[in-house]
């Protein structure tokens, strides 16, 4: 492909929503890498999952999650999404406040570059020596380099720890002023989200009669 100059845009899960996958110039391919789907390797002593870029989030979260583990990212895309374009489109999860976004857990990954050469990025959390390389690919979308293989962070899951609350508020500005509050004052719940009437209806439909209804596991 490189040779004839043919452009490749990459796709794995296709979960995103900007039209990512309109080819804009001539002689383009979609390469499609749903069928690297193999989860290589969960490695609890170092706390690190190893997967192919075509493996669904949900899958390898289940695979975790029979363990005792989990990844933390946990996007609307969660059930369609997979590894490597989590990675290509810096995906953040309904969690990050507690877990961080996608670049924030990757500790290793591998891509093919547009000649051909296949680099790998050792898994390890930090750097102190020169710039972090990892976060040139982590959101490239596809611009520089096939993703491959990703590493990441894994956590203990303690779904028994979990507490969920919901609380109907006055308007959409009281609810950006407590979530400030909440953050200014150090708080760090691993979920915090604001939903307009509208939206909140679709999602809480327990909250439709107008009635508050708290402690809501999940």
């Amino acid at each position: 492909m490189n040779a004839h100059k043919i452009n490749g845009v990459p796709r794995t899960g296709a979960s995103a929503t900007e039209g990512g996958l309109e080819t804009v110039v001539e002689n383009s391919v979609v390469l499609d890498g749903s069928a690297m789907n193999q989860i290589i390797n969960i490695d609890i002593e170092n706390m690190q999952a190893t997967a192919q870029c075509g493996v669904p989030l949900e899958v390898l979260e289940n695979a975790l999650r029979e363990k005792g583990y989990t990844t933390g990212h946990s996007p609307q895309s969660k059930p369609l999404a997979q590894m490597g374009g989590l990675v290509a489109t810096r995906s953040i999860g309904q969690f990050s406040t507690l877990y961080g976004a996608i670049e924030d857990m990757v500790v290793g990954l591998e891509a093919v570059l547009a000649d051909g050469t296949v680099t790998r990025i050792k898994n390890v959390p930090r750097r102190a020596a020169g710039p972090d390389i990892r976060h040139i690919i982590i959101g490239n979308e596809g611009a520089l380099c096939y993703i491959t293989e990703v590493t990441v962070k894994i956590f203990k899951f303690t779904p028994e720890n979990n507490l969920f609350y919901g609380y109907i508020l006055e308007d959409m500005k009281t609810g950006f002023n407590i979530l400030r509050e909440i953050m200014v004052e150090g708080y760090r719940p691993s979920i915090a989200r604001l939903y307009d009437a509208e939206d909140g209806t679709q999602h809480f439909t327990h909250f439709a009669d107008g009635k508050m209804r708290a402690d809501l596991y999940g």
